[in-house]
């Protein structure tokens, strides 16, 4: 992994993701760094620090430490073989943990591809009934989809279809709105 680093290394790399990059990120970091369950929110953000240690000591055998900090919160000392409470930790823990996630080629191996099995299709197919029950799952899908959108376009549109061809407007819109109309009438006529 050191040969494919670039010497010297950046001083600051910027990456964007989604929050469909940033939790496998943290997962990777370990259970107590993300749990598995609460979702990035919006504008999510982690920052990895890479920090030179002057005087390499126990806690600091490689000479160099990182700082995780996730949305402002430092978990460093939650990452896999970090000491707990401090805010530094060596950078060998970090690569250990994504080591091995952390490669340069894509792994077209692993991936799982769906394809569609006709034979499969065929094996339902010949079995007795399927035929019928798959016309009645299309039938009644289409039925309740066509009473849902009739039922929520005669809810939301004000609209009467007049029997030649037209749309009006609703009886009582058209009511009220004659109603309107009048009384501006008369209104005019006694400023006139």
């Amino acid at each position: 992994m050191k040969d494919r680093l670039r010497n010297p290394a950046p001083k600051l790399a910027l990456f964007s993701a989604h929050d469909t990059t940033i939790l496998p990120v943290l997962a990777t970091l370990g259970q107590a760094v993300w749990d598995g369950e609460d979702w990035a929110p919006y504008a999510s953000m982690i920052i990895v620090e890479v920090h030179s240690i002057q005087t390499a000591n126990d806690l600091f055998p490689s000479g160099k430490a990182f700082r995780l900090v996730y949305n402002g919160l430092v978990l460093t000392d939650k990452v896999d073989g970090c000491t707990s409470g401090e805010a530094l930790c060596d950078i060998t823990a970090l690569i250990q943990r994504v080591g091995q996630f952390a490669v340069m080629e894509r792994d077209c191996v692993s991936e799982k591809r769906v394809e569609f099995d006709f034979d499969e299709m065929k094996s339902f197919m010949s079995v007795k009934g399927s035929i019928t029950v798959m016309i009645l799952a299309v039938a009644a899908s289409s039925i309740v989809g066509s009473l849902l959108t009739y039922y929520y376009l005669t809810r939301s549109c004000p609209c009467t279809y007049d029997g030649r061809g037209r749309f009006d407007q609703a009886a009582s819109t058209l009511q009220s709105d004659n109603s309107e109309n009048m009384q501006r009438m008369s209104d005019r006529a006694e400023i006139l």
